[in-house]
């Protein structure tokens, strides 16, 4: 009998434990999903951004140009596969 109630007695204190810490973990992550939230907003808004306008020399802006004018000369594969992945979806 009392080694049933020191089992019982030791798993409400591990069950406690583990809602504490489960608690915790959800108060973090949605803590983490409002910081995040708060910084996309804070971008997109344009509120903290310069007021000085950012330029770049010309010689950058030609290989920028070039680069994205090259991304336009590869096709688009219908479908992205990973190298070295296998798709056992089909068999």
């Amino acid at each position: 009998m009392m080694k049933t109630m020191t089992r019982l007695a030791l798993m409400m204190a591990a069950s406690l434990t583990l809602m504490t810490a489960a608690h915790a973990a959800d108060s973090y992550a949605k803590d983490e999903q409002v910081q995040t939230r708060a910084w996309l907003d804070l971008q997109t808004s344009g509120k903290a951004a310069s007021n000085k306008p950012q330029q770049l020399s010309g010689p950058v802006m030609e290989r920028i140009n070039e680069r994205y004018l090259k991304s336009f000369t590869h096709p688009i594969p219908a479908q992205y596969r990973l190298p070295g992945v296998v798709d056992n979806a089909g068999n």
